[in-house]
């Protein structure tokens, strides 16, 4: 009866062991498992072992954040604007049309061969100039001023000619206004015209060159000179040329149709033919813009 217990005790002790024995031999079952989870999957980005197959879009997509970092090179168009900013540069247009007429320009004054005083000065060519007003004074620069009428402006020639009609008395003072469809224009330059008797004929002048003629003062002076005139006159009211010079110091020797620094009275027009007998006149002025000598050569022309 013990046997047969004990028998029966080691079969139930065989049978569990050997039971136990094959669930052991299951270990390689959870590899299975393992290789079938994904937690390769679920591994960070970046984990060492680990490729991340989103990193390439990820830095794809900054370099299209870097395009609009291109619109800005767009925005150089407003760079255009400048060009806007340029509009004003065409004000200074507006310059050109003050609200007022424009003085005239390179005021002298001179006694006529008739003892008379004359004041000459350049004509614009503002259209809105209709006529010219002279106005003058017997008790010193600051005035009162008397105005002498009005001079229509003409058409024919690049000089005005203001004669002081009637008036006896030497030293007075003269200025021009511009006068038209505008406002009168401020007065021009003052001149006083003096008394004393002009000079003529200081200066000694000669020519040289080829077609374009070389005048030179070779000799002679005119005291207090601050500006001069050369003349190149032809037939009444014409000239080949016409110039001022205001400048410091004068020039000399003068070109023929010199237009630098001074009044161009009447620009540079053709001269006669060769051999032809051409006048010379060189005015002198003092500081008060009156003529104080007159000098005169003959030449060839070339």
């Amino acid at each position: 009866m013990k046997t047969a217990r004990f028998l029966l005790a080691l079969g139930i002790i065989a049978t569990v062991f050997s039971a136990c024995k094959t669930k052991y031999s299951v270990p390689s079952l959870p590899s299975s498992p393992l290789t079938s989870t994904p937690t390769p999957t679920m591994v960070p980005c970046g984990y060492p072992g680990y490729t991340c197959t989103f990193t390439d879009t990820y830095t794809a997509t900054p370099s299209r954040t870097s395009t609009p970092t291109r619109t800005p090179t767009d925005t150089p168009t407003a760079t255009t604007s400048p060009t806007d900013t340029g509009t004003p540069t065409s004000s200074p247009t507006i310059t050109d049309t003050p609200a007022t007429l424009m003085p005239p320009d390179g005021v002298l004054g001179e006694m006529n061969p008739s003892g008379n005083a004359e004041v000459f000065f350049t004509v614009g060519t503002d259209s809105r100039v209709t006529g010219y007003k002279l106005y003058y004074s017997q008790t010193g620069a600051g005035g009162p001023f008397t105005s002498l009428g009005i001079a229509t402006r003409t058409t024919i020639t690049l000089t005005e000619v203001l004669t002081l009609n009637g008036l006896s008395t030497y030293d007075i003072y003269l200025y021009v206004v511009s006068t038209g469809t505008l406002p009168d224009s401020a007065p021009s330059r003052m001149v006083h015209a003096v008394s004393t008797t002009t000079l003529t004929s200081s200066l000694s002048l000669s020519a040289s060159g080829g077609a374009t003629p070389v005048f030179t003062i070779t000799g002679g002076s005119v005291p207090a000179v601050s500006k001069r005139t050369w003349e190149l006159p032809a037939t009444p009211p014409y000239d080949y040329w016409y110039w001022g010079d205001d400048g410091a110091p004068l020039s000399n020797p003068v070109t023929f149709g010199s237009m630098g620094f001074g009044v161009t009275y009447v620009s540079t027009g053709p001269l006669p033919p060769s051999g032809t007998p051409v006048t010379v006149l060189v005015d002198s002025f003092n500081g008060e813009n009156w003529r104080v000598d007159e000098s005169k050569f003959v030449f060839s022309a070339p």
